[in-house]
């Protein structure tokens, strides 16, 4: 499986490489939307990127993060254009759009793009019953049917863009093997230490454990 990609502004997707969602030849589109704030919210959408990375998926993914690292102090108003126009297009390219609105933002920007996309069919909001507006987003996501979650939890976004995307459930079996695996070799060590050292029940977890791997796996720990 390839790596995933992200864009970032003004990085644009390659338009000539239309890729469009179904075959597993094909990335996934993915929009980040959601609260930024200037910069001065937590980055939330670098830890769902790196969380998702870490799960083997069904397909590639294209990451689309309008959070910016760094501003140019000079032009800004042309510097916003660009923001604004680079928005636009990768929400209209993107497959699927996950809009993380924090609990304590203002995020008006992501309120006027759920108004904008709500009746596309592919946006999915996080937004806690603690925002501000949340009335208003919950009533717009009630209206055009779109997918409405009361929480921010990255485990939780990461969760349901792999759920999306296809996990590849071989692929991941086989990385718990050899976690596991590793594990339960330096717990095999840890028994051999010294009597009077590791008491008795150690070794038998170890047991316990060595049995349960190679029922799991199909195979013997070593």
């Amino acid at each position: 499986m390839k790596e995933n990609k992200v864009y970032t502004p003004p990085l644009e997707w390659d338009e000539n490489k239309r890729s469009v969602y179904g075959g597993l030849g094909h990335p996934v589109r993915i929009f980040l939307g959601g609260t930024i704030d200037n910069g001065n919210s937590e980055d939330w959408q670098s830890e769902v990127i790196k969380s998702v990375n870490n799960i083997n998926l069904q397909r590639q993914v294209y990451f689309y993060n309008p959070r910016r690292e760094n501003w140019p102090s000079a032009d800004n108003h042309r510097e916003i254009g660009k923001q604004i126009d680079w928005e636009l297009f990768h929400l209209e390219k993107s497959d699927r759009i996950f809009m993380n609105i924090l609990a304590s933002s203002k995020s008006p920007i992501s309120l006027m793009e759920i108004g904008l996309f709500a009746r596309t069919g592919k946006l999915i909001v996080f937004c806690p019953k603690s925002f501000y507006r949340y009335d208003n987003v919950m009533k717009i996501c009630e209206k055009y049917n779109v997918t409405l979650y009361t929480t921010n939890n990255i485990e939780y976004i990461t969760k349901k863009i792999c759920e999306y995307v296809g996990i590849d459930e071989k692929a991941e079996k086989e990385k718990l093997k050899i976690s596991e695996r590793e594990r339960l070799l330096k717990m095999k060590e840890n028994c051999k230490l010294p009597s009077g050292t590791t008491s008795k029940w150690y070794s038998n977890l170890f047991e316990e454990e060595k049995k349960r791997f190679e029922e799991e796996f199909g195979e013997p720990l070593c």
